[in-house]
């Protein structure tokens, strides 16, 4: 399969930007505003609008239709497209950002091809640093990167037509993405509608009689009460419907369960967290979270019913239901938000349910009859409820692939035709060549020249011969074709003195070799040996 169309070239992302460094320190005009396009801000779309006072570091200048690739991990996936300026205010950007400047080119088509496989792969693979979070992309590095150029026309067709397409799998994702929220609504409504006794309203009228005797001998026993029960129910603190089994659990430090990996579940507060070699409980039992802020937040469950053998630390109470009270149903109404536990808790940064608060904690008792017809609906519904998420979840996956598909579709030239009446790409680079070849290059400063003067400093990035691979000048006439030593050394990237040193390495090697025409005056060209 072809890696791009035959109209399009491929040359490297210096060859084609033209962007200038220029620096500035906000702090040097306090009572200036600026549009600041910070890394942190990117999730936002919108760029911060900050007085110079409030910006701690030198920046960037930039403009609009600037293409900005962070270049710092873990948000090295980030590329954004500077917006339309507001009279008046300064655009500035990070020095995380890599800034790519090509008016020539539609600025969209290349800031898809920056969000695109083939260059988060390239971006990804080549970053240096210590960590994966300190890594950064280097941009004398990325300059090398091959970036395609397709005829001015097409970039816009490209452009137009993955944004109507990148948008409705963006609307797609995010009309998904409410139904996790749904779920959790719908699984909460379920166990509240359980324990307010709302499930089974019909189930008790059909059946009244066998139920009459049974609630006579439920007798109330909690002082909380947090809502009216149905007919036949009872409030009953938990103390009076379960056994504690608390002080045999042991805590061991994690540098220990190192030492005594094994077959047996190790328990903290809100799951298993470890295995170990021995067990401290044989049976089932129902653990409830002691400490954490997920007692307050109530982002998961706080409580689980765990079986078999298994070890317990200090930070779950561990209880064992009464004859009167179903283990899965103490679970469901634990679980529930019908349950303020807030009365309960203690501490604010260290949140903990004591002991003796917990043994409080009022229970609505149902006959187990009932209890049971409850769990039985409960758990249908939760099943349904996982089919769903289980279907989102895939749903979640391919929508996922979508846009990288696209983008890929869109860079091997399949996503929109081609038209022979478009300005051909080359044309295209031939301007570009142009216009950077008549733009300012980087002076280097002197020692003990002052920066105080100069607020704005202009700098363009070179490489030298340590930064470039051994075959840097043949791979450009590879992938170029034959190429006048002027042509080849704007490619290169590499100062003048560097680049001929590199020419003459490469020559010596046989690598390239000289390509002359059949009339005298013909140009000398560079090409790649066979």
């Amino acid at each position: 399969m072809r890696e791009i169309p035959s109209s399009w070239i491929q040359v490297r992302f210096g060859e084609v930007n033209r962007f200038i460094s220029r620096t500035l320190n906000p702090a040097n005009t306090p009572d200036e505003r600026f549009e600041l396009y910070s890394v942190p801000s990117f999730p936002s779309g919108q760029p911060e609008l900050q007085i110079g006072r409030a910006i701690g570091s030198t920046k960037q200048l930039v403009q609009p239709s600037d293409v900005l690739v962070c270049k710092i991990n873990p948000r090295i996936n980030r590329v954004w497209q500077v917006m339309p300026y507001q009279q008046g205010v300064r655009q500035i950007a990070s020095s995380e950002w890599i800034v790519m400047r090509a008016p020539e080119m539609e600025s969209r088509f290349l800031r898809y091809f920056f969000s695109c496989p083939k260059f988060r792969e390239l971006i990804c693979k080549d970053v240096t640093g210590v960590g994966g979070s300190l890594t950064r992309a280097q941009p004398k590095r990325v300059a090398t990167f091959p970036v395609p150029v397709a005829p001015k026309n097409e970039q816009k067709r490209i452009a137009d037509k993955l944004d109507a397409v990148v948008s409705r799998v963006d609307a797609c994702r995010d009309r998904l993405d409410r139904v996790p929220a749904i779920l959790k609504r719908f699984r909460q409504s379920v166990l509240a509608a359980a324990t307010f006794g709302k499930l089974t309203e019909e189930w008790r009228v059909e059946h009244a009689e066998d139920l009459a005797d049974v609630n006579c001998q439920l007798a109330e026993s909690s002082s909380d009460k947090p809502y009216d029960l149905p007919d036949g129910w009872r409030w009953m603190p938990l103390a009076a419907v379960t056994t504690n089994f608390d002080g045999r659990r042991i805590p061991v430090k994690a540098k220990d369960r190192a030492k005594r990996q094994g077959p047996y579940k190790y328990y903290g507060a809100f799951g298993v967290i470890d295995t170990i070699d021995d067990f401290l409980f044989d049976g089932v039992f129902l653990l409830l979270a002691e400490d954490g802020k997920n007692l307050e937040s109530r982002d998961r469950p706080i409580s689980l019913v765990a079986e078999g053998k298994f070890w317990v630390n200090n930070h779950a109470h561990v209880l064992q239901p009464l004859p009167i009270i179903s283990i899965q149903y103490l679970s469901y109404w634990i679980n529930s938000s019908a349950l303020d536990l807030s009365s309960y808790l203690t501490g604010i940064d260290q949140v903990k349910l004591t002991r003796g608060a917990m043994e409080r904690i009022p229970v609505p008792i149902a006959s187990l009859a009932e209890q049971a017809e409850i769990v039985r609906r409960v758990e249908a519904l939760c099943t349904y409820a996982d089919r769903l998420e289980s279907r989102y979840t895939a749903a979640r996956k391919k929508v996922e692939c979508l846009t990288p598909a696209l983008l890929a579709k869109a860079f091997r030239g399949d996503l929109v035709p081609q038209d022979p009446n478009d300005e051909p790409a080359s044309v295209l680079l031939e301007r570009i060549r142009t216009a950077r070849s008549s733009e300012p290059v980087k002076a280097k400063r002197g020692k003990g020249s002052s920066r105080s003067n100069e607020p704005d400093q202009v700098e363009v990035d070179m490489l030298n011969r340590k930064e470039i691979q051994d075959m840097h000048l043949t791979q450009i006439l590879k992938e170029r074709g034959p190429l006048t030593a002027e042509a080849l050394w704007s490619a290169s990237q590499l100062d003048i003195d560097d680049f001929y040193d590199q020419l003459k390495d490469e020559e010596a090697r046989g690598l390239l070799k000289e390509k002359r025409g059949k009339s005298p005056s013909a140009s000398r060209l560079l090409e790649a040996a066979a």
